[in-house]
């Protein structure tokens, strides 16, 4: 479904949380319903868990989406869980670039050089990013189906070249370039001391908020799901959309993909369904081309949208 109505669409709510270690990032996110709890750190190993349905400790975006696509296969279990909680992503960010590290030391062995010197190309740095983006579509999938969105990530400094040198500008989160965009409601997390001075107070700074709940740049004192509550559930108003009717940006690349190569990747993927056939497959195969195609040589259609004819027709075979 491409078009409706706003108001008659039930969506969730994306937050991101980040800040210094022990600044209650985790009980925060805990304090939301129903959640599906991905702790790749074991940070909530200390909190009560109260509103958790389920939790993985998936230390991959590959293993994690595997386990949300699993819990997915039992509509009750799926349909129980308000909330997906990330915690960390930046252990997840880490991981990723890991393992690109990793590739990139291969390649330096492969071909004789200090694999502690070399770097990742710019083709790798692409692929993560890439990557992240397609497991991060996943996510919005859920936050499309009503489902809230809560990532937990660290916090590291912001830096920029002065003059020829590096110095710190600020701090952000430690995640993915520009991960913030996706999101609704950004928390700076800090702990402030009580005015008798024997406790640390949770607080958080609001660095930016579309339910208008808060104004960028107020303090809030212990954040929590109940803050936001009237906005999230107001949102949530509506039909709710099944897992048929959204695509995830993978889904909508490859599409995209079989058009803007001028049909390439569908003719090799006609040419290899009819190879795989029997004799009389193939016969079969060129009689449904030439009368549904125009030609049982796909090599001379240019038509992206007969090309996609042909894959359906040989796939029915």
């Amino acid at each position: 479904m491409a078009v409706y109505k706003p108001e008659d669409i039930k969506e969730g709510t994306k937050f991101l949380f980040y800040g210094e270690e022990a600044t209650g990032k985790t009980p925060t996110g805990l304090s939301f319903p129903n959640i599906f709890l991905a702790d790749s750190d074991s940070s909530s190993n200390f909190y009560k868990k109260e509103n958790v349905v389920l939790m993985s400790d998936a230390l991959s975006y590959k293993d994690l989406e595997s386990d949300f696509e699993e819990v997915e296969m039992d509509d009750d279990l799926f349909e129980s869980i308000d909330t997906i909680m990330v915690d960390s992503l930046t252990q997840y960010h880490n991981a990723m670039n890991i393992a690109m590290n990793k590739v990139a030391e291969k390649r330096a062995i492969d071909n004789g050089r200090d694999k502690d010197a070399e770097i990742m190309s710019f083709r790798e740095h692409t692929k993560s990013k890439t990557y992240y983006l397609e497991f991060f579509s996943k996510l919005l999938t859920y936050v499309k189906m009503g489902k809230n969105l809560v990532c937990i990530a660290e916090q590291k400094d912001k830096t920029e070249t002065i003059n020829g040198q590096l110095k710190k500008i600020g701090v952000t989160y430690d995640a993915q370039k520009k991960a913030g965009h996706s999101f609704d409601v950004i928390v700076r997390t800090f702990l402030e001391d009580s005015e008798d001075g024997k406790e640390k107070i949770p607080k958080g700074i609001i660095l930016k908020d579309r339910t208008k709940t808060f104004k960028t740049g107020q303090i809030i004192d212990k954040p929590n799901y109940s803050l936001w509550q009237d906005a999230v559930e107001k949102k949530q108003q509506g039909k709710q959309r099944s897992k048929d009717e959204i695509k995830t940006v993978r889904e909508v690349s490859d599409e995209e993909t079989k058009v803007l190569d001028d049909g390439e990747s569908l003719r090799s993927e006609v040419l290899s369904i009819v190879k795989s056939l029997d004799n009389d497959g193939k016969v079969k195969a060129k009689e449904v081309l030439v009368k549904e195609v125009g030609t049982h040589n796909v090599n001379k259609v240019n038509d992206v949208k007969k090309l996609q004819t042909a894959l359906d027709l040989v796939k029915s075979l």
